[in-house]
């Protein structure tokens, strides 16, 4: 997806929320905003130095916040709340096979801090999202592909978001592990903290070492450049038969792409729109194949077209 078809007011709102949890002293952060919030709005009024891909810019971004302010991980404490919700409703839960565990998992990819509506002195989610999950109708369902191709798959590749959520993706991973012995497991997170997403070191203190391999994909980039991620992640990527990954912005990422190996389990924050799709709603509940939006697309690895900026 394409930076300029979001509205400049949400990439603004992503400078108020950082340095809001960032805790930097009030008067330095109503300055420091003021002057970030202005350099970015000149960015996108006038085009310059715009990256094409939303998912690239906010990548920049994010990391100019992160050095200018000195933060190595503002979002700490809100992972270990999350994980802790997740982990109490988690053991409430009768999840008894894959949809309901995977319609569960994209349930709790709402606890997403990078997303401006969403407040830090609040969990998003509760126990009561959780009481209908198989009464609810995805925008997209393609789980019936994604079980004829694990069926058919070797080697899978499961690519984690969120904290909080991954107590959810572990269990379908369980349910995976169990129903498709003869598939190959891995799991791929960030290399460095970033918002509030799964780094490699924190998806081993959660355990998918018990039930997959767990790999860096070598960046905390959002999505996987191919000139940032790692050889060894970029070399798994090319054998696994299926990669299922999860929230936004690996479906703004893969969405510049032509694949057909690509399972999206996300729920939206923002509207997606792309010229095969068309746009994608948000706040709304998908698990989406990624032959959908194929198209004519450039393969990945390989860089995507970029966009005039």
């Amino acid at each position: 997806m394409k930076s300029w078809q979001r509205e400049p007011r949400t990439h603004l709102d992503l400078v108020e929320r950082f340095i809001e949890l960032a805790g930097v002293p009030e008067d330095e952060a109503r300055l420091l905003g003021a002057e970030l919030r202005r350099y970015m709005r000149v960015r996108l009024e006038r085009g310059r130095w715009l990256p094409g891909e939303i998912t690239r810019l906010h990548t920049e971004w994010y990391r100019e916040l992160y050095r200018t302010l000195g933060v190595d991980d503002p979002y700490r404490d809100l992972k270990r709340r999350s994980d802790e919700l997740a982990a109490r409703i988690a053991e409430r839960l009768e999840l008894p096979d894959l949809r309901s565990r995977l319609l569960a998992a994209i349930v709790a990819n709402r606890l997403d801090f990078g997303v401006a509506h969403n407040d830090p002195h609040t969990m998003p989610i509760d126990e009561s999202d959780f009481a209908d999950l198989l009464g609810s109708e995805p925008w997209a369902d393609d789980l019936p592909e994604l079980e004829r191709r694990l069926s058919e798959a070797t080697c899978l590749l499961y690519l984690l978001d969120n904290h909080g959520e991954a107590r959810f993706d572990r269990l379908v991973l369980e349910e995976i592990a169990g129903r498709f012995p003869h598939v190959e497991r891995h799991v791929a997170a960030k290399s460095s903290p970033m918002i509030n997403d799964v780094t490699v070191d924190e998806a081993r203190a959660l355990g998918f070492g018990e039930i997959a391999a767990v790999h860096s994909t070598g960046t905390n980039a959002f999505g996987v450049p191919v000139e940032e991620a790692s050889a060894s992640f970029l070399a798994l990527y090319e054998r696994a038969d299926v990669v299922v990954a999860k929230g936004q912005a690996y479906l703004e990422f893969f969405i510049e792409y032509a694949t057909d190996k690509v399972f999206h389990a996300a729920h939206t924050k923002f509207a997606i729109h792309d010229e095969v799709c068309g746009t994608i709603p948000a706040g709304v509940p998908l698990v989406l194949w990624s032959a959908r939006y194929a198209g004519t697309k450039p393969p990945y690895p390989g860089r995507p077209v970029r966009g005039a900026s």
